[in-house]
This record gives C-alpha cells, structure tokens and sequence, in this order.
C-alpha cells in the first residue's frame, strides 16, 4: 500500500501495510453472503533479508460495524468490488515495541501489543477509551503521532466539525484518558482536505503542515 513504509528506530526493519481481499457475509450491510473485504495487514519485514517478523490483520481485531463507511455508499470507498471499510493510512512504533496505527474510516488511533496483537486502547471513534477537550478530536485523519493532520473529511459522508482541515499538537494525558489541543495550525483558505495531508516537526523547532487535497503546504513557526 502505498500510504506507508517506514523505517524502524535501528535501521534493521521496516515497516508496511499490505492490502488483501478476503471473503466474508456482507448481508448484514446491505451486501451478498458471498462478498469480500478489502483489509489492511500489518506488516513488519527484515530489511536485509525480506522476512516477515510481524504480521497483524484489521478483519480479526477491529469492528465493521464501527466503520464510517456505508456499505457501497460511494465508488471512493469500494475498491476491486470488496469494500474498503478500515483504510489504514499511518503504523509506526514505539522504543518498548507497541504499534500505533491510524484507521481513517474509523477516525481512530489504536496502540497494539506486539504478543498478543490485541488493541489495547483506541484514541478517537465510536469506541474511544479518551475524551477529547477544546477542539482536539478529528475526523479522517493522516499521520497521527501526538501531533496530527486533521482532514475534517473521511470520504464517506461524515459531516464536517471544523469547516476546515487543521494540523494538531495534542497532550494526551494517559492518567485521566482525555486528549487536549496545546496548538492548531489553520490554512490560509479555510477547507476540509478530501485525501492526503501530514504534518513535521522540523529540526529547528518549526512545523511543516501540507494541506492534502486543499494545495496548500505552509510552515510555522513552533508557536503556530
């Protein structure tokens, strides 16, 4: 998939996601009984030799009831006559080895153990086990890692909160499981960002924040 491929802390592995088309009843949504998922794997590779390490699938761990995606609700959504209900778009690790990965049609981050491959909270969607404070919960997001590109836009028809795409530095506090905005960072033309979108925190302190689909890349100073 070409949303993700990132090198692990060491340069030994890499990160990747990998897109598979499964079988499974779709006539609870509207579907055929015989119809397909199409769902992301997690992968993790050694990089000298190619072997896979780690592997970890959306369909045994997250619920398609939770997607924000209807099913068949528009073309965007629906990819080689499977539905897309998941699209993982970002996955990267910590130094104790937990994985966090961004589900843009859920709206959620989740942090996943490497044993036992369960979720062991989820940040954002139907389900969140945080609260969100002052303006910091989002909708379809890209590149979540305590700082975030907030779209404002999932493709599926979720309304908007904001009118506009917005980068995020957020302070999560993980005693009181509530997340709150410590800086936003507005485009100049105030727009949701249908697809793409990141933001960086550059060497010298300053954020990068492309805007997606709106056309707009701006950097700030660290203060906003």
């Amino acid at each position: 998939d070409l949303h993700e491929f990132r090198i692990t802390e060491g340069g030994q592995t890499a990160l990747m996601i990998l897109m598979k088309t499964l079988p499974a009843n779709l006539r609870p949504f509207g579907g055929l009984e015989k119809s397909w998922l199409y769902t992301p794997f997690i992968q993790e590779i050694d990089i000298e030799t190619g072997h896979l390490l780690w592997e970890w699938s959306a369909a045994e761990h997250l619920d398609v009831c939770c997607t924000a995606v209807p099913y068949l609700s528009a073309t965007d959504c629906v990819v080689f006559y499977s539905w897309e209900y998941a699209h993982c778009n970002t996955v990267f690790k910590d130094h104790e080895g937990f994985y966090y990965m961004s589900f843009r049609y859920y709206s959620m981050v989740a942090k996943v153990d490497p044993h036992t491959k369960e979720i062991i909270w989820q940040m954002g969607g139907i389900h969140s086990d945080f609260k969100f404070n002052n303006g910091s919960a989002w909708i379809g997001q890209h590149e979540p890692k305590m700082t975030i590109f907030d779209n404002d836009h999932d493709e599926c028809g979720t309304p908007s909160i904001y009118g506009t795409a917005r980068g995020l530095w957020l302070q999560v506090d993980y005693d009181k499981w509530e997340v709150s905005l410590l800086r936003e960072y507005l485009p100049s033309v105030r727009q949701p960002a249908t697809i793409e979108g990141g933001l960086q925190i550059l060497p010298n302190g300053n954020v990068l924040v492309a805007y997606g689909s709106s056309g707009h890349i701006i950097e700030y100073v660290h203060t906003g």
